[in-house]
């Protein structure tokens, strides 16, 4: 069998993308390959002749080049998904690519070797689309199913700045679900006992403004107001209907480009305000321990989850070595155990020994559960909640640790 070319080799390494990565992410990989490939042509190498295994790490070096009149968080996204087709090249034994090289090119973005996937833009960026949103209200547009449209992705997106609800939450609300009195979403249950999400003033007049517009249709249906979808699809202009997951996206697609350029085609979605919400509007961090914050809030604020995850957790395990002055080769739940086990215990918890032995399963489980799988292989954790809530559980282990005797 023939070597592949360079051009085969990418559209393999794509298919691998799109077997497991979502649709989106897929796309910012095609587009940033295909520009990669241009860049070859560019520079007098022909991606259909030349082959995989003669590929160099010191194309990269022309590749970045011509990329830097682009938006920091645009170009983290670039080096990332090339810096993933080498470390393809070299993990099928296309190419012999010297890996110490390829993360000397890519720095300042080391981290993106590690787990090659488009970061999350920046506050800046998504404060930009949230701003240029709410002038949709002001824009001058005479078409009234358009100026509709305007107003329902202006309050789309503050709803998904402001809040951080996932989209599928977000599509699901009916104008019953909002509390108007009390600012608040109800998502479920009554009075006390409901789940609810608090919602800023700016989400208030948004969402006023839309509903106000789109009146007329809502009086015009026949069924009770307060069962219509809050956040509503107009593709005529005598139906309100459900907006669903794939609009929201495109939604987010079209006013990102209208906002910050073509050059973002692909790397904003509804996930990207979810992250924003929790790095900008929650901002965590100040109450996790000092030493969680001081090694994972950077790669959190990237979107790097896997790589926050399994430094967290490491750094719980590193603190029990130092406190027990054990052997680098002692790891994992082998370290705990011979730590905290009842009977030969060096960290003592409490004198109460299934006080003592409660905790010891406790640091037990969190490793082997959050520390171990991503020992070994990329999860591809996606839900920055989940993630916060893994640092918020590494935290309370140091903060145990640093009371433990």
């Amino acid at each position: 069998m023939s070597e592949p070319s360079v051009r085969e080799s990418v559209n393999a390494y794509l298919e691998r993308v799109a077997r497991s990565r979502s649709p989106s992410t897929t796309r910012v990989y095609r587009m940033v390959m295909r520009r990669f490939v241009a860049s070859l042509q560019e520079h007098g190498v022909d991606p259909d002749s030349m082959t995989a295994s003669l590929a160099s790490e010191g194309w990269l070096v022309d590749f970045f080049g011509d990329l830097r009149n682009l938006a920091p968080s645009t170009e983290r996204v670039y080096r990332a998904c090339v810096a993933g087709w080498y470390r393809y090249l070299a993990s099928e034994g296309l190419a012999i690519v010297n890996i110490e090289r390829l993360r000397l090119l890519v720095r300042p973005y080391l981290q993106e070797l590690v787990q090659p996937a488009p970061q999350f833009p920046s506050y800046f960026d998504i404060s930009r689309i949230v701003d240029y949103a709410m002038g949709l209200a002001d824009a001058q547009i005479s078409n009234e199913l358009a100026y509709l449209r305007a107003l329902r992705d202006r309050a789309l997106i503050v709803i998904l700045a402001d809040t951080g609800m996932e989209v599928v939450t977000v599509c699901s609300l009916r104008r019953r679900d909002i509390d108007w009195k009390n600012s608040r979403f109800v998502l479920g249950g009554k009075g006390d006992d409901g789940v609810f999400v608090s919602f800023s003033p700016r989400v208030a007049d948004a969402l006023r403004d839309y509903l106000n517009a789109r009146s007329s249709l809502d009086d015009a249906m026949d069924c009770s107001q307060s069962s219509l979808p809050l956040i509503a699809g107009h593709r005529k202009r005598v139906k309100v209907v459900p907006f669903q997951r794939g609009g929201v996206r495109n939604v987010i697609a079209k006013r990102a480009r209208e906002a910050l350029g073509a050059e973002y085609d692909g790397t904003i979605t509804p996930k990207s305000f979810r992250h924003y919400f929790i790095t900008s509007v929650l901002q965590p961090f100040a109450l996790l321990h000092p030493k969680i914050v001081n090694k994972c809030q950077v790669l959190f604020e990237n979107g790097l989850y896997d790589q926050t995850i399994f430094i967290a957790m490491k750094l719980v395990e590193e603190e029990i070595r130092s406190i027990t002055s054990s052997d680098p080769e002692d790891i994992g739940v082998n370290l705990i155990t011979k730590a905290m086990k009842t009977g030969s215990s060096l960290i003592r918890f409490s004198s109460v020994q299934a006080e003592q032995e409660s905790a010891y399963f406790l640091f037990r489980g969190a490793i082997g559960a959050f520390k171990n799988p991503l020992s070994h292989r990329f999860l591809g954790t996606s839900d920055p909640v989940k993630t916060l809530e893994c640092l918020a559980l590494a935290s309370l282990l140091m903060r145990m640790l640093d009371e433990a005797t």
